[in-house]
């Protein structure tokens, strides 16, 4: 549970970030026409649906599920509320590692979309300032930039995540642990899987990472396979993990934190529980 308490600030860019999405969504929706491979799957829209009665569920049941956490598992909650005030100059290091892990992230998130269907050498072949960022920066890093692309992009993530987390840790584990997943990854992932939308739509029925293969056909990066048409005796299966699941539970992360959505609840529940005087 992500907790009820929505501060003014983060719920005016949780607001202002989703209603970006949407308008930009709905341009995607006309300009990028979705053909069979790109459309989500029934897969995937049985898991919108799961996902969309989750958050609901969730919401309608935040205050009760607060307080039997609390009630049930005060130790684990006096965790999450402690306050921990990180030394100056591991602040410092925190900060570096926000900027780093964004950076690192961003720059394979573009790479991947200006890459689109023809892959990252096409990407650094026909923009030179990518190949010279990744030679100068990212490319000096041991073992990492060996990896994966997206094995990459998600450790760094991973990074900057994890230096977020530290320089909130004053506000408390739990408070860090939720402007986290709800402020950093989720907007940097639906920033990227937007964009991956407009490139290479096909991909968003598509595995997200390397190690995210879950259901289709492990085809080592051919996305022409997933389809069983150069398989015929694989059967073609939806991807568990596609990008279009990963988009959409992102944006339910961000949804979290809209100010109304807690008070909209707590209204209807009032007015359930007081119908008011019978005529």
């Amino acid at each position: 549970m992500l907790g009820i308490q929505v501060n003014a600030k983060t719920g005016a860019f949780a607001l202002v970030f989703l209603a970006g999405c949407i308008f930009t969504s709905l341009f995607l929706i006309v300009k990028v026409p979705l053909d069979t491979l790109a459309t989500p799957t029934q897969v995937t829209q049985a898991e919108f649906m799961g996902v969309t009665l989750f958050f609901l569920a969730s919401v309608a049941m935040a205050e009760p599920a607060k307080a039997f956490f609390n009630a049930r598992m005060a130790p684990v909650a006096r965790v999450l509320e402690t306050k921990v005030n990180v030394p100056a100059p591991l602040r410092v290091v925190a900060l570096l590692a926000v900027v780093w892990g964004a950076f690192a992230f961003a720059f394979w998130a573009i790479a991947c979309c200006l890459g689109g269907y023809n892959g990252y050498g096409y990407a650094f072949s026909h923009y030179p300032i990518l190949a010279f960022l990744f030679n100068h920066s990212i490319g000096l890093v041991p073992y990492i930039s060996q990896r994966d692309k997206g094995t990459q992009a998600s450790f760094w993530l991973g990074v900057g995540a994890l230096g977020l987390m530290a320089l909130r840790a004053n506000r408390g584990l739990g408070t860090a642990l939720k402007d986290t997943i709800t402020l950093f990854v989720a907007p940097a992932i639906i920033l990227y899987e937007l964009g991956l939308w407009y490139s290479a739509p096909e991909d968003m029925t598509w595995h997200v990472t390397d190690y995210l293969t879950l259901g289709g056909v492990a085809d080592g990066g051919w996305r022409s396979y997933d389809d069983g048409a150069y398989l015929p005796y694989t059967p073609s299966l939806p991807y568990v993990v596609s990008n279009w699941f990963v988009l959409f539970v992102s944006l339910c992360l961000v949804a979290y934190r809209v100010p109304w959505i807690y008070g909209a609840v707590a209204s209807i529940r009032e007015s359930v529980a007081s119908p008011g005087p019978r005529p």
